[in-house]
């Protein structure tokens, strides 16, 4: 998978492509605020790093540090968003990152574009990840960065939630981590780390 993700790094489309499909495609939009995305191809990626994700604003916002705008096309599907990192009071513009996302059959892509000013277009690929989906579930995602670090995060399902993450990291040295996922309520999240002892260790 990483020789195809790297295939897909080398042929990606300059950020002018991306822009036009979410034009082309976009329905509606919602709010969101916090530093950590408020959506993620990869499950539960804030919480494997003890935060929590940006929360969804119930009404229309305006730009600020750490706002979000996460777009949607006519079937309710993600196709990108946009972060507000910075204002740059010598440019008097917002210094934003953005992501888009596409289907290839059931599966989806994640293209993570680096910051530059909300009016330019000059932004470079950052990273591509790769989500593996079967019943509409995802059950892998594979992630390949700009200075090829390469990643694969697998997941269990039980009763229809993820109870078991699995990350396997080559940064380039090997890191693997194993996560127990616990849900209550469908809200507050229980996350622990599977430590090589046997014990474990509580995250968030």
């Amino acid at each position: 998978m990483k020789e195809i993700l790297k295939l897909k790094y080398k042929s990606t489309k300059n950020i002018d492509f991306f822009f036009n499909e979410l034009n082309e495609n976009l329905s509606f939009e919602k709010w969101a605020f916090g530093s950590f995305p408020a959506y993620s191809l990869t499950p539960f990626y804030s919480e494997i790093l003890g935060n929590k994700p940006a929360k969804f604003l119930k009404k229309t916002s305006t730009k600020g540090k750490n706002k979000q705008i996460i777009y949607y096309n006519s079937n309710s599907e993600i196709i990108g968003q946009i972060h507000y990192l910075e204002f740059s009071k010598f440019n008097k513009e917002w210094i934003v990152s953005r992501k888009f996302y596409e289907k290839e059959n059931d599966n989806l892509i994640e293209y993570s574009f680096g910051s530059c000013l909300e009016s330019r277009k000059d932004a470079t690929i950052q990273s591509i990840k790769y989500a593996d989906c079967q019943d509409g579930k995802i059950h892998n995602v594979y992630s390949l960065t700009k200075d090829e670090k390469y990643s694969i995060i697998s997941l269990e399902y039980g009763n229809n939630n993820i109870t078991f993450l699995n990350q396997k990291m080559w940064l380039p040295f090997y890191v693997e981590r194993n996560y127990k996922i616990q849900q209550v309520n469908n809200e507050i999240v229980i996350v622990d780390e599977l430590l090589e002892n046997g014990k474990t260790e509580r995250i968030m």
